[in-house]
């Protein structure tokens, strides 16, 4: 999730953080591995394909093991790095949460009567925080593209406006998951006055 804006600066990213397996609160971190990951990934399956070329298939397979290992190894020690030097704010810091907006970018694609009938059961039980989430957990095909912006205010007086945009793309699926966990994690403070 991205920072729109807020007291805490747009140069941190943030995510739900767990305490075993029950969110516990927000992280804000500073990803500086992001393009780093991406290029050495890209010139990683290159040299796979170099292999398969001078080598065999199963040359190719063994070194895209490889790669994909060293790959999550990466990955999980940069969200333990995260996690160790960014902000964390634990469930009792965060005074208050609120749906802000909820932008449609593209066009529909397909009948949206299980969407409507999400997003209708979400907003009976949540107001318009639970429609945004009764529309996302009703497996909605029909948006391809969300904006979706939340103001979360915390104890110390920061605050910050969040931006995620929701679409069928892997980054998309995330930012879908975070916005489920932080809307669940956080139903009885949704009244932020925004």
């Amino acid at each position: 999730m991205d920072i729109f804006q807020g007291t805490i600066s747009s140069d941190y990213k943030c995510r739900p953080f767990m305490d075993g397996d029950k969110p516990a609160g927000l992280l804000f971190y500073q990803s500086k591995s992001d393009m780093l990951i991406g290029v050495g990934i890209t010139i990683g399956i290159c040299f796979c394909f170099l292999i398969w070329y001078w080598l065999n298939f199963e040359a190719f397979v063994a070194s895209g093991v490889v790669l994909a290992v060293i790959f999550f190894m990466v990955v999980i020690k940069g969200r333990s790095e995260d996690e160790s030097d960014g902000i964390k704010y634990f469930l009792k810091d965060i005074l208050e949460v609120k749906v802000l907006d909820n932008d449609t970018m593209t066009s529909f694609s397909k009948s949206g009567a299980s969407t409507l009938a999400g997003a209708a059961a979400g907003g009976i039980l949540l107001g318009g925080a639970g429609a945004v989430v009764g529309s996302i957990a009703s497996g909605n095909k029909q948006l391809k593209e969300q904006i979706v912006r939340v103001g979360v205010k915390f104890e110390d007086t920061n605050w910050v406006v969040l931006q995620m945009q929701i679409d069928e793309t892997m980054l998309g699926q995330v930012n879908k998951s975070n916005l489920k966990i932080l809307l669940e994690m956080t139903a009885s403070k949704q009244v932020a006055p925004f």
